[in-house]
């Protein structure tokens, strides 16, 4: 618990390793809050954690420095999570963790900063975010490119919500697709995009997606 990764108070991240006596993947949590607020406590409210375990997969759960603390610096927060990544990858051997198999999902702000880290680093190989928020079209969408990990989205909320409107998640897939990397994208269908297939849960989606990008079975 509170590993620290980089200078300042709320750079933290929790980490559970899976048994395996083959290096595992990883997936790598950041949770929402607006850029404001928000812990990481909050994978376990999205994140089935022993789940991932009982599949040979670890997880690492970050917190990260406020817009208050960074004089509303957004560009300031999302490197200080690059570094996030960057200490995962640079532990990796001493974790069992295979470097080449790292996923990172988020929800809200933490979907934003999922993202951009898929545009901006080279050690994660899949990404999954749950409800695509306002922001994307410049948080995001400028920095796609044809590179970018495969990402699975689960648009739960409806027309009405202004912060994490269906629209958001219809750019992502569209940048996606116009550089021709997979996005799966799932919503509700009463909110415009695709209904998740019937009696299959997001989370279990969502997995079955990370362990496809890493061409892994799931046991």
């Amino acid at each position: 618990a509170n590993l620290v990764y980089a200078e300042g108070q709320r750079c933290r991240m929790d980490l559970w390793k899976a048994e395996s006596d083959a290096p595992t993947p990883l997936l790598i949590f950041f949770h929402g809050g607006g850029f404001k607020a928000g812990d990481k406590s909050r994978i376990h409210r999205h994140i089935q954690v022993n789940d991932y375990l009982a599949k040979g997969v670890s997880c690492a759960s970050v917190n990260y420095p406020f817009l208050d603390k960074t004089g509303k610096n957004y560009l300031g927060i999302l490197n200080v999570c690059e570094q996030a990544v960057d200490f995962v990858a640079e532990n990796a051997e001493d974790w069992n963790v295979d470097p080449d198999k790292i996923a990172s999902s988020g929800v809200s702000a933490g979907a934003l900063i999922t993202e951009w880290l898929g545009c901006h680093t080279k050690h994660l190989s899949a990404l999954g975010v749950i409800s695509q928020p306002m922001g994307t079209d410049k948080m995001v969408l400028p920095f796609v490119h044809k590179d970018v990990p495969p990402l699975f989205v689960h648009q739960p909320n409806g027309l009405g919500d202004r912060v994490h409107h269906p629209d958001n998640a219809a750019l992502i897939k569209k940048a996606y697709d116009h550089v021709g990397v997979d996005c799966t994208v799932w919503g509700t269908g009463s909110n415009g995009l695709d209904p998740r297939p019937e009696g299959r849960r997001h989370q279990d989606l969502m997995m079955a997606f990370f362990f496809e990008a890493w061409n892994k079975p799931i046991d």
